[in-house]
């Protein structure tokens, strides 16, 4: 066990640590430290109990806020990946559904196709995967910025 001296509204504490988490420890501290003194220069506590209270509820609410939006977030990837799903799902039914054959003489070769779609059905399904792909680039930046 490491122990680690943290100051806290001008106070020093000793806090015991598992070993390498001194800076995790350290980088919280100010974190709390910080809290503290933007309540003490708003006038908010009337005692450093109180000011250490109301710190630990503004710490809290913080970091239920941020596991909120995290959930929030999970639920957009599901959505999106259950979408993406449904429009492979859709691509592959349109891809196996048999088309009519031509009656005139053979076309010239055309250029290679996703998955036997038509040229404008292939555009289609590239926009749709494009603008799927963009969402989800969005939700995880979102994430990541959390």
């Amino acid at each position: 066990m490491a122990e680690v001296q943290v100051n806290i509204n001008n106070r020093t504490y000793g806090i015991a640590c598992d070993d390498g988490q001194e800076d995790r420890l350290t980088y919280l501290s100010k974190q709390v430290d910080q809290k503290v003194r933007e309540i003490a220069q708003a006038g908010g506590a009337t005692s450093e109990a109180h000011l250490l209270v109301l710190a630990s509820l503004m710490i809290g609410d913080e970091a239920l806020d941020l596991q909120e939006h995290i959930e929030y977030m999970a639920r957009q990837i599901k959505d999106l990946q259950i979408q993406n799903r449904d429009l492979v799902a859709q691509v592959r039914s349109h891809a196996a559904t048999p088309k009519p054959a031509a009656a005139a003489a053979p076309a010239p070769a055309a250029p290679p196709q996703y998955a036997g779609l038509p040229p404008e059905d292939e555009k289609l399904v590239l926009q749709a995967i494009d603008s799927l792909k963009n969402r989800i680039e969005t939700v995880a930046s979102r994430l990541q910025d959390a």
